[in-house]
């Protein structure tokens, strides 16, 4: 093979490669991506210790956030909803902009719950009918 044979191949595949690439960028981009974590919440004002729910919105689109709930399995149907921030700062539904997260933090109760293994589970549920799990893991204090 002589070098313009080669160069043609070289071409070739970067172009094949590139295509790959942003088709399954463009599929990416369009879907919703959201990074759901327990994390322990001490509320300065009450003196007290609390268990909510961080939401990380990694995607590019907006998302309305409708429910919070925990739940003692992963396919459990009975769980603990979280109707209201217990210190109201974050008012649900909740809409979400890209790249932007939100803590929801729950009543005390719920941090109880999880101390006792009752609620091993949360989750969040978007407008769109999409429901994200994380399981709770309780560190120590």
């Amino acid at each position: 093979m002589e070098w313009t044979n080669w160069l043609t191949l070289g071409i070739a595949v970067l172009g094949a490669t590139l295509g790959v690439f942003n088709a399954v960028w463009l599929i990416r981009k369009d879907t919703v991506r959201l990074k759901v974590s327990y994390v322990s919440v001490y509320i300065p004002g009450a003196d007290i210790w609390s268990g909510g729910v961080q939401i990380i919105n990694a995607g590019y689109l907006p998302v309305t956030v409708t429910e919070i709930a925990f739940h003692d399995g992963k396919t459990d149907k009975k769980r603990a909803a979280v109707f209201s921030d217990y210190v109201q700062q974050v008012k649900l539904p909740h809409r979400m902009e890209p790249r932007t997260s939100i803590t929801v933090v729950a009543d005390p109760g719920i941090l109880r719950g999880v101390d006792s293994g009752q609620f091993t589970w949360c989750s969040t549920g978007t407008a769109c009918g999409m429901r994200v799990y994380a399981k709770v893991r309780r560190k120590k204090r």
